[in-house]
């Protein structure tokens, strides 16, 4: 019995190859040509079995010697019954378009002794066959005849082509999509990837097919990009969304929302998660900047509510206070010097002035104080003012004073601005319990308006600020959001109604400027006070000068979102590429990362996880020649005092475009010493 196996769709035929098979076999004109030609073959024929029986058989059969001359056929062909074909060669019943092919096939079956198939198509379309043909050998293990057996496969095919065309569709889909596209292993190696994806971290297909998605994901965020993956693996969700940091080849942060969906098979294993990326860098900033602006708004309106409130109390107790101090004046002189009630009334008249000083702060705190402004020489008014300090101070105490030269006049209430400062000096006292150092400086400084959109109540402009500047105790963040609200304070409430600082913004706000503080806790404070200069000096024209513009990488590391994205916009704006990073150990990453083209490194003092002094340690040890500045918003004196073993360059902050951009061009130029190039 010889058993062809059917291949997809094709059915097992047994045929009997019996010696007896041939005595009784087929039809006469068949069995006459194989009794002259291979008389003595072993092989039986397929006519043994009824003619009925073949043709119920969906597939055509046929027995054929090696030249291909029809022994039996099970159907017919081309309107000819199967007894009509015997002895024709069955190439000439089949189309055209197949004949090549199958006579290739059956050239083949014969010289290697094996089953061999072609597939064939007509030319416009359906109907496609699959032709397989078997050598049917003799007793000296030759092919002495041929089975061929054709079976209609344009089900097959039209469903293999359907596959195909959904298969180019899905991946048309996947390649042209404009969100990034991933399919990933379930332990997480990149299986397929679109170009969108490459885009947007910088990659080539090839170079994210060799890594995993945990190789460009945040450290911050690999726990949790692995609990995601976990949960999808074990079925606990069919899908994921999340918002996550990857890293860009260069180093910078990418954030991006990925939803990410597991594949299972049919028992409902997970085979592998498909995955859509989305940049939602720009968003984030954005939305940060909106709910920013949004609490900078609600702030400023509670504020301007409590002033409110502050001015109308002040304005009733105002008159009421005076009439108690006429009074008890009054009743002093007419008791007369040594009566026993005089210390009674001094007592008295001791707290009702007092009282009125509270009142008047909480009247300039609403703004409601009536200026008297006069143009001002700050230097030679600071310097006046500052005679008298050291007594004020204390021993514990020493005082610096630095003046900038050609300092622009103010027009100010000189007395509202002695308030001012004697509340910032009264706090930076009150914050050195142990002694150190007071520090008065003065200088000009243009604001831009990055800067004036992140600080609300400042106005673009040219300023004169005055530094009070201490190396005490320094506050934390969160004081500082509070420290310029009217009433709030650190000390006990009995001694201290938090006016001082509150008072200070109420009067440079009241004269067009703003207060702005800056703090490190054990490192001291940094208070400025921003006063504008007079108009005739506002409307002289600034002589034109070109920005000082470049096209190299710059890595920023920046805590405060708010000053970072004011930093970025400037040095944007001056045509670099910059990379940010939220502390210092991302800082150090990205360098890592990308350090053959980041050309200069800003560093911000305090940062969480590593600070910039450590930063820089770490950056300096990798790069010595990789130029590194530090942000800060202390004092030139303090930063100078503080920094200058490090040798790296000192910013302070605010800064302005031109300051910011002419100090980094400056240190670029300095590294490559070739200025023209830059430009």
């Amino acid at each position: 019995m010889v058993a062809p196996r059917g291949r997809g769709p094709l059915r097992t035929y047994m045929i009997d190859d019996s010696s007896s098979s041939r005595r009784t076999a087929g039809p006469p004109r068949a069995r006459r040509r194989r009794t002259s030609d291979s008389a003595d073959s072993t092989s039986g024929d397929l006519s043994r079995t009824s003619a009925a029986a073949w043709a119920m058989f969906p597939d055509d059969v046929f027995e054929t010697d090696l030249d291909e001359r029809i022994i039996f056929a099970n159907h017919g062909l081309m309107n000819r019954s199967p007894e009509e074909l015997v002895g024709n060669a069955l190439s000439g019943f089949l189309p055209v378009e197949h004949r090549r092919a199958f006579r290739e096939t059956c050239i083949l079956a014969q010289k290697t002794g094996q089953e061999h198939s072609c597939e064939a198509g007509a030319v416009h379309g359906p109907p496609w066959w699959l032709y397989r043909v078997i050598p049917l050998v003799g007793a000296d293990k030759k092919p002495e005849r041929l089975l061929v057996v054709r079976t209609n496969i344009t089900a097959q095919k039209q469903d293999a082509e359907h596959a195909i065309e959904e298969a180019n569709r899905y991946r048309l889909a996947f390649d042209s999509a404009k969100a990034g596209m991933a399919v990933t292993s379930v332990d997480g190696h990149f299986l397929l990837v679109n170009q969108a994806l490459c885009d947007m971290l910088g990659y080539t297909m090839a170079e994210l097919l060799e890594t995993d998605i945990y190789g460009v994901t945040h450290p911050d965020d690999l726990a949790e990009s692995a609990t995601q993956a976990r949960n999808l693996l074990m079925g606990k969700a069919d899908s994921v969304v999340v918002e996550k940091r990857y890293f860009h080849k260069n180093g910078n942060v990418v954030w991006c929302r990925v939803c990410a969906a597991a594949a299972t098979d049919e028992e409902g294993i997970t085979q592998y998660f498909v995955t859509q990326v989305q940049d939602i860098s720009n968003v984030r900033v954005d939305e940060g900047s909106r709910q920013r602006h949004e609490r900078q708004a609600l702030e400023k309106g509670r504020l301007d509510s409590l002033q409110d409130v502050a001015g109308n109390v002040a304005e009733e107790l105002d008159p009421l206070l005076h009439e108690l101090l006429d009074f008890a004046t009054e009743l002093g002189d007419r008791v007369g010097p040594g009566h026993a009630a005089e210390p009674i009334i001094e007592s008295l008249r001791e707290a009702v002035e007092q009282r009125a000083g509270f009142v008047r702060q909480l009247l300039t705190l609403s703004r409601r104080q009536a200026l008297e402004p006069t143009s001002v020489d700050l230097n030679k008014f600071l310097a006046e003012f500052a005679h008298d300090l050291p007594g004020t101070i204390g021993e514990r105490v020493e005082l610096r004073i630095t003046l900038a030269h050609d300092l622009p006049r103010v027009k100010c209430d000189p007395f509202q601005i002695e308030a001012a400062l004697s509340s910032l000096i009264g706090n930076a006292i009150e914050a050195m319990p142990s002694g150190g150092e007071l520090i008065l400086e003065t200088g000009a400084i243009r604001l831009g308006q990055a800067h004036c959109r992140e600080n609300p109540g400042s106005k673009p402009g040219d300023y004169v600020q005055i530094t009070v500047s201490d190396t005490g105790t320094g506050m934390d963040l969160e004081t500082q959001r509070r420290v310029l609200d009217p009433f709030f304070t650190t000390k006990p409430r009995r001694h201290h109604r938090g006016l001082g600082l509150s008072t200070a913004s109420a009067i440079a706000q009241q004269h067009g400027g703003s207060v702005t503080i800056y703090s490190e806790v054990g490192r001291g404070t940094s208070c400025r006070l921003f006063l504008p200069i007079e108009e005739s000096r506002r409307d002289t024209p600034m002589p034109p000068t070109a920005k000082p513009v470049g096209r190299e990488t710059i890595l920023l590391a920046e805590d405060e979102e708010a000053l970072s994205s004011v930093a970025r916009r400037i040095l944007e704006r001056l045509g670099y590429h910059v990379l940010t990073a939220v502390d210092g150990a991302e800082a150090l990453h990205m360098f890592v990362a990308g350090r053959d083209n980041i050309d200069l490194v800003l560093l911000d003092m305090t940062m969480p996880r590593m600070g910039g002094v450590e930063a820089f340690d770490r950056i300096r040890a990798i790069d010595r020649e990789v130029p590194i500045a530090f942000m800060t918003g202390y004092s030139a004196e303090m930063a100078l005092e503080s920094f200058s073993q490090s040798g790296a360059v000192l910013i302070p902050k605010p800064y302005g475009m031109d300051e910011l951009g002419e100090t980094v061009r400056e240190m670029l130029d300095a590294r490559y010493n070739n200025p023209e190039e830059a430009e």
